[in-house]
């Protein structure tokens, strides 16, 4: 049963980006719906991302998941490929022992799961959100002093405390990477799809209101990136369309992508399978 939406009428400015990318997940959360890859199909996967993306990177970045011995295999080989688009880049739990994995394979940039509701911080890690947001806070620390670019996975932000607890977070992951001189990369993730395309919903579901609420009370720098999460297959194109207007009329200035993560030194927010990252303020 989907709950209902309240409104508060408060209308959110739009603004088109000048430019559109778009980011993909399809050897990462695309795996998770179907039979998973040989190392020889992953390969190939990322060969056609290449030459469909083309020379400008249209499509700009793809995640790999590294647990099993395949799924290093088959991102070392695309590796090798040293094809500059899409950029490989990693999912991780916010593990030490995750991120060593990252380390260990010389990889720039990784997602990491920060699930930020109320339901995952309590319900599932069993703990309160300041022992959240510190066990966050480390891991995004350990991924800084080795040079690697966190790109932090908002969980179920559509259930969340805005408030009282992803603004808060936000502005601490901008402490930290303006303390070691390295972006961070923010997602917003829709996990229930629960998020709302209309601009006067109100929070925690407006998608427009998540991204210029980021953009405007987290702290994120003028050259940061944020965007929108949500999964939607080819039968809901109608809600990729709707989660595409509604990230960009929370776009204020600059650059807005489309579903994969930008290498830029940016933070980003996104949609998976129609990612959304947006320009900060």
């Amino acid at each position: 049963m989907v709950p209902k939406v309240p409104f508060n009428h408060r209308r959110v400015p739009m603004n088109m980006p000048e430019e559109i990318w778009i980011t993909d997940t399809s050897l990462r959360d695309g795996q998770q719906s179907v039979e998973p890859y040989t190392v020889d199909q992953i390969v190939n996967i990322y060969k056609y991302l290449s030459r469909l993306g083309g020379p400008y990177g249209i499509i700009r970045q793809t995640e790999f998941f590294i647990y099993s011995k395949k799924d290093r295999e088959a991102l070392e080989k695309c590796m090798e490929l040293g094809l500059k688009f899409p950029e490989i880049t990693t999912w991780i739990r916010a593990t030490k022992e995750d991120f060593r994995l990252v380390r260990d394979l010389g990889i720039r940039e990784t997602g990491i799961l920060v699930s930020c509701s109320d339901y995952h911080i309590f319900k599932k890690m069993k703990m309160t959100r300041k022992q959240a947001m510190d066990y966050y806070l480390a891991t995004v620390a350990d991924a800084f002093e080795a040079g690697v670019v966190p790109r932090c996975h908002l969980e179920d932000i559509t259930r969340a405390d805005f408030y009282g607890f992803v603004v808060p977070f936000v502005n601490e992951l901008q402490k930290l990477s303006r303390q070691a001189g390295i972006p961070v990369k923010i997602r917003a993730c829709d996990t229930m799809g629960y998020g709302i395309p209309y601009t006067e919903a109100a929070l925690p579901r407006s998608v427009a209101g998540i991204i210029y609420g980021l953009q405007q009370y987290s702290d994120v720098p003028s050259h940061a990136s944020t965007g929108a999460h949500r999964r939607v297959s080819a039968s809901s194109a109608p809600e990729a369309r709707s989660m595409l207007t509604a990230a960009s009329s929370a776009t204020r200035a600059g650059k807005m992508r489309t579903t994969v993560r930008s290498p830029s030194s940016a933070p980003a927010v996104s949609a998976e399978k129609t990612s959304v990252p947006v320009s900060a303020p």
